[in-house]
């Protein structure tokens, strides 16, 4: 859960940086090719660490309620893991300086995963499990989303097994105060199979709450059991649904394997300010 928190946070911090580009306090630079450049390394800079890397090119239109970006590389200590191309964002300008992060559409052409990032290195010292004060960065304090879409999602063979390519929509809605995150996400395959992935969640730690279902399925030879191993390669069909207390978190959880019942049942999640389980 700490890695999921994690994520959100770096990802609205990427694109919260990148739009305030367009609020004219950069404008000199962004005249310019070479000054755009040097933005979107700085914006890249911003958004690593030292176990994984960002790196922007190619940044266009920023001026405005548009923004375009031909390039993104995602690094690890061993080269490149991923990369995606053509991003574009349409989003309003005057939301930002009311410190809300309003996109109407965000777009890439395409992503592609050849591999897995390397797993960052643990440091040893115990972190607060616990959710924070705050999702998104200062200054802005909600952020919505109306239309996510990646036009082609590729996942190479070293980690399902073979190439296999995906489409993926969805919206998002995040807030500061109330501390909450909401969204769905559908993800379909549109080679060799016919793959999908629905998800859609709605959790508020203020308020101890959370809702989340997911179902998956998949043909024979599909994506997830070649990442996983699963003998003889099934298709593959699972749902769960939970509600409740984040304390006391209750999923029903159902599993097939070409079309017999695996595992039912209920899964328990906990979470509060000292563990997790």
């Amino acid at each position: 859960m700490r890695t999921v928190r994690r994520w959100i946070t770096r990802t609205f911090l990427v694109l919260g940086i990148i739009l305030l580009l367009g609020s004219g306090a950069v404008l000199a630079l962004l005249g310019t090719g070479p000054g755009r450049q040097i933005i979107a390394s700085q914006v890249g800079n911003l958004a690593s660490t030292d176990q994984q890397k960002i790196e922007l090119s190619g940044l266009n239109s920023v001026l405005g309620d548009r923004l375009n970006l031909d390039r993104i590389d995602l690094k690890d200590k061993s080269g490149v893991w991923g990369h995606a191309t053509g991003l574009t964002i349409d989003y309003r300008l005057t939301s930002l300086i009311a410190g809300k992060i309003e996109v109407d559409d965000i777009r890439l052409q395409s992503l592609t995963i050849e591999r897995l990032p390397e797993a960052a290195k643990q440091t040893g010292q115990t972190q607060n499990s616990g959710w924070p004060t705050r999702l998104l960065p200062a200054p802005f304090n909600q952020a919505d989303i109306s239309q996510i879409a990646i036009e082609r999602i590729q996942i190479g063979e070293r980690i399902a097994g073979k190439t296999v390519s995906f489409t993926l929509n969805g919206q998002a809605n995040v807030t500061n105060m109330p501390l909450s995150v909401a969204g769905n996400l559908n993800i379909e395959q549109v080679d060799g199979g016919r793959g999908a992935l629905s998800a859609s969640w709605q959790i508020e730690p203020d308020s101890n709450t959370a809702e989340i279902g997911v179902e998956i399925s998949e043909p024979r030879d599909g994506v997830i059991v070649n990442a996983l191993a699963i003998p003889n390669r099934p298709a593959l069909a699972a749902t769960i649904n939970g509600r409740g207390p984040l304390a006391n978190w209750l999923a029903d959880l159902a599993v097939s394997f070409d079309q017999n019942e695996i595992l039912s049942g209920q899964a328990k999640l906990a979470i509060n300010d000292e563990a997790q389980s």
